[in-house]
């Protein structure tokens, strides 16, 4: 991730697709717009430190991708700290607190646990999924507290499900044009085929071919 600062900041607008960003210029040079939901866009100030992933031209113009303010910069004025969710553990469920728990880590590596009230809530928590939360260690055990789940934009939630797709089609061309005698095959299956192991390997190649793309 590259740091810097922003020198200038648009207010908040609207696109002809009712989708919002912000324009934004910073310290290193580096400027485009960043679409995101308002509530998160509102966080960024001129003067603020951030960190981003790189620029990319997106319909002729340079977007900024990953833009994150700099949780340094966010504890300085006791504010929530932000972090992109990559990955989480499988939930599990604590008979003796009557919640529900799983270990998320976000992409500037901060991990720790997260509890919910019920079941519903724990498909809140995503990959690419922006959240706010504060830090909590409890002896060997760090939690993040007080979550919200900022989320992307519309644009951003567009763009990742084409990519999804993508990775989808791509893994099923590469597994028919990479055949295995017998692959699949289930004697014992009214289909003839183990329907279970096709979806998890088609799966399992389209979330790597997906982070490869995104």
């Amino acid at each position: 991730m590259k740091e810097a600062v922003v020198v200038s900041v648009s207010e908040i607008q609207t696109d002809e697709h009712g989708y919002t960003f912000i324009e934004l210029e910073l310290s290193d040079g580096a400027q485009g717009f960043f679409p995101n939901k308002i509530e998160f866009l509102g966080l960024f100030y001129e003067g603020m430190e951030v960190k981003y992933r790189e620029v990319k031209v997106f319909n002729k113009r340079p977007k900024l991708i990953g833009l994150l303010p700099n949780n340094q910069e966010i504890k300085k004025e006791n504010k929530m700290l932000i972090g992109k969710i990559i990955n989480v553990t499988p939930w599990e469920y604590s008979s003796k607190k009557n919640k529900f728990w799983a270990t998320v880590t976000l992409e500037d590596d901060v991990s720790g646990i997260v509890m919910v009230d019920n079941k519903d809530a724990t498909t809140d928590f995503k990959t690419d999924e922006v959240i706010s939360y504060e830090l909590s260690e409890v002896g060997d055990h760090k939690f993040l507290i007080g979550v919200s789940v900022l989320g992307y934009s519309s644009a951003v939630a567009r763009d990742l499900s084409i990519k999804k797709q993508t990775a989808f089609k791509a893994a099923v061309e590469l597994l028919n044009a990479n055949p295995v005698k017998g692959r699949w095959m289930d004697k014992d299956s009214p289909t003839g085929l183990n329907t279970d192991d096709m979806v998890r390997d088609i799966k399992a190649l389209t979330d790597k071919l997906f982070t490869i793309v995104n």
